[in-house]
């Protein structure tokens, strides 16, 4: 009564609600409620012969539908009195504990008028043994093959263990890939010079391989890990390249779909000492469908990777929000990439909703200072940074601040700083993938989170020291072998 006072709106947005219980008892108080189209309250809220709404019905993988339907209610009065008195006049009509015993008592009464005039009989006779069981006549399938008369044969019952006849059911693939990444894959040009001014004053491009959930799967392969792309680019020679790149690194191209329909994203990157400038053309990279990210993909992943970028745009964002939910339903890890860019993803509103929904499934992220201050804003500090991604959901935050060095927090709990050694930087360009990469190859292992912060820091230092991508093979035991093995020894590394 309290929240009905308030003019509030009762939400169920999960993926699917099978009989939609709780959306009726809260119409029963008077909340209008917006809730998942998938399951009961497709039927319970909408009556398909006349059209009439009792509630909002919206698709739970779309955040911008989920936003839509709660602006419905919580905007003009007149929404919110509507579906106040409609919903409630339907549970009273449909869903009270009076109209269910009065329907069950129509079906006895039903049952009663025909009792006389038919004699119901069992459809199969019923063994001794349930009658009155005893050793002699026990039909059980452990003892016995052979059916009592009248019972077909016990190996084809549900259960049986007869190879040929058994029931079977489909069981879901085991886990044989480190990674699956889902997003972009492109074509990076990076200028062949180092500029001061960014694009403007590149004069000669290289090609490579990009997409920052690409670059990760490259260099999990390179690292040893199995890793697989979700992703689309053109049938074009662009995306024939892509192809044969990932493939020539170890990466599964099983889920890479090259659409004839479109183009392959292109972006023209300068090589600098700090983040780089860019200027992209994109085309097939957000063309993914929700179809296109088969959950086949999901199951067979120990983490799912996905980047903001890919965020940005649809049909995409559906299919990487399909992922995410279906990696956060089966336990997996998954690590969230907050690279916004306002160049990208103008509508910055739109931005924070649609990122904030998809947090609620992450449990690692590793923003940049950049990535921080372009999606909170600046001003604040780097701990305040981190307390701001931990409350959208991530368990895990590990904020890479350049010369500054990394913190680590886990469980809203700052566990350090890692300090950046000098290097000599030729080119940042996917520097932070190549961490990412690291960090997570290294948790994979089961090291502590402090050593694979180590880890990722050597990783990310030879990308650095790196022009292009990193060499075709890193023997990660090698660089194992060099970090601190102590948990005092790990702390002495950190300042």
């Amino acid at each position: 009564r309290y929240l009905v006072a308030c003019r509030s709106v009762f939400a169920l947005t999960t993926h699917y609600e099978p009989f939609g219980l709780a959306p009726l008892e809260a119409m029963a108080a008077g909340l209008p409620a917006v809730v998942t189209r998938n399951g009961g309250p497709s039927e319970s809220l909408f009556d398909a012969d006349t059209g009439t709404e009792y509630g909002v019905l919206v698709d739970p993988t779309d955040p911008a539908d989920v936003a839509a339907g709660l602006l419905r209610l919580l905007g003009p009065d007149s929404e919110w009195d509507r579906f106040h008195r409609a919903g409630r006049q339907r549970v009273l009509d449909c869903y009270t504990w009076e109209r269910t015993a009065a329907g069950y008592l129509a079906v006895l009464d039903g049952l009663r008028a025909i009792q006389a005039a038919h004699r119901f009989q069992a459809k199969l006779p019923i063994p001794a043994y349930f009658n009155h069981p005893t050793p002699e006549n026990d039909v059980s399938l452990s003892r016995s093959r052979i059916a009592p008369r009248g019972l077909p044969n016990p190996r084809f019952w549900p259960g049986s263990d007869d190879p040929g006849r058994a029931e079977t059911r489909a069981q879901p693939p085991k886990p044989d890939l480190d990674l699956v990444a889902i997003g972009e894959t492109l074509v990076d040009f990076i200028s062949l010079e180092q500029t001061e001014e960014g694009l403007r004053d590149a004069t000669a491009f290289g090609r490579h391989m990009g997409g920052s959930p690409a670059n990760i799967a490259v260099y999990v392969a390179k690292l040893g890990g199995r890793a697989a792309v979700v992703s689309k680019t053109g049938a074009d020679a662009f995306g024939r390249f892509l192809r044969d790149e990932l493939r020539y690194h170890g990466v599964n191209t099983d889920y890479l779909v090259c659409d004839p329909g479109v183009h392959t994203t292109v972006i023209f990157v300068s090589r600098t000492s700090g983040t780089p400038d860019f200027a992209a053309f994109r085309d097939g990279d957000y063309q993914l469908t929700p179809d296109e990210a088969p959950e086949e993909a999901i199951a067979r992943a120990k983490v799912v990777h996905a980047s903001t970028f890919a965020l940005s745009r649809q049909p995409c964002r559906s299919a990487i929000g399909k992922a995410l939910r279906l990696a956060h339903q089966q336990g997996k890890i998954v690590s969230l990439d907050p690279n916004y860019r306002p160049r990208i993803w103008p509508d910055y509103e739109e931005a924070q909703q649609v990122v904030r929904a998809m947090y609620r499934y992450a449990t690692i992220t590793k923003p940049s200072l950049d990535d921080a201050q372009c999606f909170f804003g600046s001003g604040h500090s780097p701990e305040q940074y981190i307390q701001m991604f931990h409350e959208l959901g991530p368990r895990t935050v590990i904020l890479t601040m350049g010369k500054e060095g990394t913190l680590l927090s886990h469980d809203g709990r700052l566990l350090g700083h890692v300090p950046a050694r000098p290097v000599k930087v030729v080119d940042a360009t996917a520097a932070g993938d190549a961490f990412w990469a690291g960090f997570l190859v290294a948790l994979l292992d089961g090291h502590p989170l402090a050593r694979c912060v180590l880890f990722a820091r050597e990783i990310a230092e030879l990308k650095l020291t790196t022009v292009g991508p990193l060499p075709s093979t890193i023997d990660r035991d090698q660089i194992y072998a060099r970090l601190p093995r102590t948990a005092t020894d790990v702390r002495l590394a950190w300042s």
